[in-house]
């Protein structure tokens, strides 16, 4: 539904599948404020309203892919600050604010492939450094 602006999950605490949030253009809010854990991938792309990653405080674990795209306002990953591993790749692309990848200080590790492109806020010296400091078992591309 176009028309959606608030997605709230204040009881779910593992998704044994995946959460997607794709192509929501009017959702500023997105609440599972209990989910800890989940079981595929989380993607969060084409929401260019939604202001932050805060509704996502506990998540510690992805046991798929993670992607955020073309997300408008998005500055950081603030938000994200239980996540601790990415099983599957992990893709930040098309981020028109993104600046870094601060709120990401738990994550680890990326179990497969890690690429970040055209986030024109995000230097590519941020991206080196924030790759250098997890283990990525995949192929990674930054540009």
């Amino acid at each position: 539904d176009n028309s959606l602006t608030t997605i709230t999950a204040p009881s779910l605490v593992f998704a044994t599948t995946g959460v997607q949030l794709v192509n929501l253009p009017r959702l500023s809010t997105a609440r599972f404020d209990s989910l800890t854990s989940i079981g595929d991938a989380l993607v969060l792309s084409g929401l260019p309203v939604l202001p932050n990653l805060s509704g996502f405080v506990r998540v510690q674990s992805i046991g798929g892919a993670f992607s955020l795209l073309g997300t408008g306002v998005v500055r950081d990953f603030t938000g994200l600050g239980a996540l601790a591993s990415v099983s599957g790749t992990m893709t930040v692309g098309s981020n028109a604010q993104l600046r870094s990848f601060t709120g990401l200080g738990k994550l680890t590790e990326v179990g497969g492939d890690l690429t970040i492109t055209s986030n024109p806020l995000l230097t590519k010296a941020t991206s080196q450094a924030f790759a250098q400091r997890i283990t990525v078992r995949g192929k990674l591309t930054i540009n």
